[in-house]
């Protein structure tokens, strides 16, 4: 019997792989490509068009009153040099008053047939467009035609053999599961708690349905008193689905309220999922984080195997177009949302290739997505909810892994700010819930010294460290840590030094391949002019004693309380909340102070309170001077680009060796509970009302 249900479980498992394969290799989205039709009424050269304009001009300004036999049908040519994956902004005016803008039209080529267009069909009763200068290069004519472009639709073909490499890895995944479950009996032990907790799990759905209710009532009350008060507005689902998450947050504590010491993951996994699917579901839509143009586009090219397209939507999220921004009212909110399910259409172009570990659990949420048909709104959602389960799932590994300090990494791991990231595009997650389980798994063998620490344990410390510093290799000394336990927990020094050092040599390999392949680029272009790597290098080297200056001054800043509050309570482009950080961080030294046992005693000794101070001090210089290169003109007094949020992995590994397992305070340890998750989510829903409500009116 347990044999059965061990090959029910993992057919299902292997079906599920083989679906992830399928959404990976193929997209049920059409290839949009233009056709050349003969019915060409006029053509104006390139050349002409540039040659009518003043080369100083940014916007190459073509008269439609002045064409011969003018239509609304127009053809912008461009020749190979257009790059795929490009996006054109085409302007156009009504009048000759060119400061008035009447329309910004995002267009962008089709690259199929050899050369670019776009194709236009709504310039009925335009005076003139804009065409940006930047592409003049590639720009080949304007064509007027007579009929309405023309367009052929192929359907995807299946990367055959990508998807039987995925099949083989998928069976090769299911029988070392099943070898692996034969020995550990994971299944049989998932599947009688499950049976054990039917009654329990069905109460829940009850309870759900109960208060989901009771939030359309709520919402139906408070809707009724904005309108009394002037303000106008009518059901709103971000406010149904806030007041239900609020709900369930507060019914899930009351319900942990007596095991928050014997079961702070479980506690810590309910609380994260219920408040951050409330923050997917309520948050303003699209560039609501850091830099998501970026991040959308790594994960977009991590949910393709083979050839990466993009559909008009995915080109309007990578390029940060006006159409994807976050808007200040609900109106405009459902426009974006509208504009961009309905542009989510046909393949029009490819996109830029890269990869990213990082960005792999968003992608597979994008793919299969796109395979079952949802809307882009749903499709983007389903990739940050990977995030969002990758991240609690490695926090509650971690903390399960300590035998004390579960508490203190509770309080970091849900951080406004960390929280909100899980539930966004970015690999900020990924970092900072790989340290975790590394750094749990450092201390945890500090509380257990009188054991011998497992080749095992050695390995997922070690190999956690590495892969979370994989997207940002500046986290490198950060491997460290395993160099810093005592020699005694060691079964054979050489072997573990061995193990130790191969992720350490790795990633330092990397982030030298990094360094060498940027140091000669032109640097990040958003930290303006005068930006260049190696002259600022040269800067650094002939200049130390100024730079020494510049960067003691910007360290002053960077440690200073409001740089620390905006690591705690910021969410992205849509606002701060800084009145709630200062109350999670007096939560968090209270945490930290209280939340010892006997057991810690080694933990916060000299060496490894040493190392958490100077790692902290030291990898926010690391962090300024590569911003410095990067990211600041050349020979600046100050530093560009760096975000409070750089400080966070820091953070842990200070705190949790900050305090003495000396003071074992003896108290029912679920006040820590309520402490640290009141704390949150008091702290959360405030942040929640202030930066993403109150833009959804």
């Amino acid at each position: 019997m347990r044999d059965k249900k061990r090959i029910i479980v993992l057919t299902i498992l292997f079906i599920f792989m083989i679906i992830c394969s399928v959404a990976l290799c193929y997209t049920p989205k059409k290839y949009k490509e233009y056709v050349h039709t003969d019915d060409i009424i006029t053509t104006i050269s390139g050349e002409d068009i540039i040659a009518q304009n003043d080369p100083e001009s940014a916007i190459l300004v073509v008269h439609l009153s002045e064409i011969d036999n003018i239509t609304p049908n127009l053809v912008i040519k461009f020749n190979e040099d257009a790059a795929y994956g490009t996006y054109y902004d085409i302007y156009t005016y009504e009048s000759d008053d060119y400061s008035q803008v009447s329309g910004v039209t995002g267009a962008v080529t089709y690259s199929h047939s050899g050369y670019g267009v776009i194709a236009l069909d709504s310039v009925e009763g335009v005076y003139a467009i804009g065409i940006p200068y930047r592409i003049d290069a590639a720009l080949d004519c304007i064509e007027v035609h007579s009929s309405e472009p023309t367009f052929t639709y192929a359907n995807s073909t299946l990367q055959i053999h990508r998807f039987i490499a995925c099949i083989v890895m998928s069976i090769l995944v299911t029988i070392g599961l099943f070898f692996l479950d034969c020995k550990k009996k994971y299944i049989d032990t998932a599947l009688h708690a499950i049976y054990e907790s039917r009654k329990k799990i069905l109460k829940g759905f009850i309870i759900a349905v109960a208060l989901a209710i009771l939030a359309i009532i709520l919402e139906f009350l408070f809707k009724t008193i904005l309108i009394h008060l002037g303000v106008a507005t009518g059901f709103r689902r971000p406010r149904f689905f806030f007041f239900w998450g609020v709900l369930g947050t507060c019914t899930w504590l009351f319900y942990m309220r007596k095991q928050f010491e014997a079961h702070t993951a479980k506690a810590f996994l309910g609380f994260i999922w219920i408040v951050g699917l409330t923050i997917i579901l309520v948050c303003p839509f699209a560039h609501a984080g850091w830099d998501i143009d970026s991040h959308y586009s790594l994960a977009l090219t991590a949910s393709q195997l083979g050839a990466k397209e993009q559909t008009l939507t995915d080109l309007y999220i990578t390029n940060a177009r006006g159409a994807s921004l976050v808007k200040g009212d609900y109106a405009g909110n459902q426009g974006t949302i509208a504009q961009l399910n309905d542009s989510y259409t046909d393949i029009i172009d490819h996109c830029y290739d890269s990869i990213s570990i990082a960005h792999v659990p968003a992608g597979v949420g994008i793919a299969l997505g796109r395979l079952l048909g949802l809307s882009f709104y749903k499709i983007f959602m389903l990739g940050e909810l990977m995030n969002l389960l990758v991240y609690s799932i490695l926090c509650a590994i971690a903390i399960n892994k300590l035998k004390s300090g579960k508490f203190i990494l509770a309080s970091i791991a849900l951080f406004p700010t960390n929280v909100f990231m899980a539930c966004c595009y970015n690999y900020d997650y990924w970092v900072l819930g790989f340290s975790f389980v590394g750094i749990a798994y450092f201390i945890s063998a500090y509380q257990t010294l009188d054991e011998k620490i497992t080749l095992k344990d050695e390995l997922i410390m070690c190999f956690a460290i590495m892969i979370a510093c994989i997207p940002k290799q500046i986290y490198l000394p950060m491997l460290i840590l395993p160099f810093l336990l005592p020699k005694k927990k060691m079964v054979n020094r050489v072997k573990y030094y061995l193990t130790a050092m191969l992720p350490f040599v790795a990633l330092a390999g990397l982030l030298l391949i990094r360094t060498l392949s940027e140091v000669n680029t032109t640097g990040d272009i958003r930290g303006g002019s005068g930006v260049n790597p190696v002259e600022q290098l040269h800067y650094i080297l002939g200049n130390i004693p100024a730079y020494a200056k510049t960067l003691l001054d910007f360290m002053k800043d960077i440690f200073s309380l409001g740089y620390i509050e905006q690591a705690i309570t910021n969410y992205g482009n849509i606002g701060y909340y800084l009145a709630g950080a200062n109350l999670v961080i007096i939560m968090v030294i209270v945490v930290a102070v209280l939340d010892k046992k006997s057991c810690d005693i080694a933990v916060g000794n000299w060496l490894t309170r040493s190392f958490a101070i100077v790692f902290m001090v030291g990898e926010a210089a690391l962090i300024a001077t590569a911003f410095y290169m990067a990211y600041t003109a050349v020979g600046a007094n100050y530093i560009n680009g760096v975000q409070a949020r750089y400080l966070t992995p820091m953070m842990y590994p200070l705190v949790a060796v900050m305090g003495s397992g000396r003071v074992d305070v003896k108290f029912n340890r679920n006040y820590l509970g309520y402490m640290v998750f009141g704390t949150e989510f008091v702290v959360l829903v405030l942040g929640i009302c202030q930066a993403m409500l109150t833009k959804l009116i």
